[in-house]
């Protein structure tokens, strides 16, 4: 340790005016690398909001598919709401009846 003590580059240095712009410079390192950090983080969620787009959605269920195209049709042709709902719940037992309906009818304005 006694080494460093004469050593100018030394932060054990006895003279501290060595460089008196090092705390300066240090400073604005540390402050160019926080903006270079929130950028990072910032093109990051860019990336992961492209990458989430890119991905393929996983395909419709065929038999959801079929009750939204029927519940649809039968919108469009001035069935009432509740009845679609119920000929839906018999027609297609594995699906959520009134989403469906609600999603057909938002989708056509009916």
């Amino acid at each position: 340790m006694a080494q460093l003590r004469g050593y100018a580059a030394s932060p054990m240095s006895a003279d501290h005016d060595l460089h008196p712009n090092a705390l300066a410079r240090l400073e604005a390192a540390e402050l160019e690398l926080a903006t270079l950090l929130e950028g990072a983080v910032r093109l990051a969620a860019q990336l992961a909001e492209v990458r989430e787009a890119l991905t393929p959605a996983a395909p419709e269920d065929p038999e959801l598919a079929n009750a939204r195209l029927v519940a649809l049709d039968m919108l469009l042709g001035g069935k009432p709401r509740d009845e679609v709902v119920l000929l839906l719940a018999v027609a297609f037992p594995g699906v959520d009846a009134a989403a469906v309906v609600d999603d057909a009818a938002a989708t056509s304005g009916a």
